[in-house]
C-alpha cells in the first residue's frame, strides 16, 4: 500500500512540474513580431543594386525603415 502511495505521489508531483513550466512558459514568452511585406517599385527602367559594394537600399537594423538612395 505503501508503494502505491509514493508511486502515485511521485506521478503527481512531476505532473504539476511539467504543467507548471509549460503555463509559465506560455506566459513569459516574448510575443511574436508582425510580418511585413512590400514592393518597392523604380520609376522607368531604373534596377535596384544590392550587391556587397554598392546598394541602393538599406534596411535598418531594426526592420522598420527602408532607405533607398
Amino acid at each position: 500500500m505503501d508503494r502505491r502511495v509514493a508511486l502515485f505521489s511521485a506521478t503527481a508531483v512531476v505532473i504539476t512540474a511539467v504543467l507548471g513550466a509549460s503555463v509559465t512558459w506560455v506566459l513569459l514568452r516574448p510575443p511574436s513580431l508582425p510580418v511585413s511585406r512590400l514592393t518597392i517599385t523604380t520609376p522607368g527602367a531604373a534596377a535596384l543594386s544590392i550587391d556587397g559594394v554598392l546598394r541602393d537600399v538599406v534596411i535598418t537594423p531594426d526592420g522598420s525603415r527602408v532607405v533607398r538612395v
